[in-house]
């Protein structure tokens, strides 16, 4: 099922829609950067495209090391082309260059050197960095666990078993972002002040703030699923006034 991009609600997203896309009166698929890959992820990055149903494939490709580039402008179309991972558009020179180094980048550097030297032991693992050069959400410890870290690496809330697919149930999202709001503003955050988090790190469908109103979220970016849905006060909470209540999970919190 895909996302309907377009304004108009006769439009149903089926498959069989999409096999049929374009049709004579639909605008073209745009062409793809030449230097996307579906096959090649170092290509460029694959997203939504801004067509019905998000039918077509939509790219934007990956420039190199040394390739030509524009930081853009505010009121500049949307780039097909972007300087690829751990790359950076230099403004003075117009050319993509490698961004400085961070502490994932240094980590893995360190990895490399000590794995040269034969100092690497049976439980270590090249780091893994993000295209902005910070670790990404989680690590993982051979025949063990994978847990949530932040962007330098430190471990924090959300942990699983090792079993090779940290990368799509482990998005850690809820306890990075509260590890950042509480570096933001100096302190822990108290009771009320942040979601909750599931034991994976994503945020809990059901949120209540302050202990007395409740809504629904996002269980990656926290934000509200059901817009029209009026926060409700966490007395009158049932499956009838929040739609992500689940009676069997909260009975004992909630009833």
């Amino acid at each position: 099922m895909h996302g309907v991009t377009a304004a108009d609600n006769s439009i149903l997203c089926t498959e069989d829609y999409c096999k049929n896309y374009p049709g004579p009166s639909d605008t073209p698929c745009p062409t793809l950067p030449s230097r996307c890959n579906k096959t090649d992820p170092e290509s460029g990055i694959f997203l939504a495209s801004p067509t019905p149903c998000n039918c077509c494939d939509f790219c934007i490709g990956y420039l190199n090391e040394g390739d030509s580039c524009s930081t853009g402008e505010e009121t500049s179309d949307s780039p097909s082309e972007i300087c690829g991972p751990k790359l950076y558009c230099d403004q003075a020179t117009l050319k993509c260059r490698p961004m400085m180094e961070t502490i994932c980048t240094e980590a893995q550097m360190k990895y490399d050197q000590d794995k040269a030297q034969g100092k690497i032991g049976d439980y270590q693992i090249r780091p893994i960095c993000d295209s902005n050069g910070d670790y990404v959400p989680y690590h993982c410890t051979p025949g063990g666990i994978c847990y949530c870290v932040d962007k330098d690496g430190n471990r924090v809330f959300g942990s699983m078993d090792n079993n090779g697919k940290a990368a799509f149930e482990l998005p850690c999202t809820c306890s990075r972002n509260h590890k950042e709001m509480s570096a933001v503003i100096g302190r822990e955050l108290h009771p009320g002040e942040y979601f909750r988090c599931t034991q994976n790190g994503a945020y809990e469908s059901l949120q209540c703030i302050d202990d007395q109103t409740c809504l629904c979220v996002d269980a990656i970016d926290g934000a509200p699923t059901y817009k029209d849905v009026a926060p409700v006060e966490i007395w009158a909470i049932s499956a009838t006034t929040l739609p992500c209540f689940n009676s069997s999970i909260y009975q004992k919190e909630f009833l």
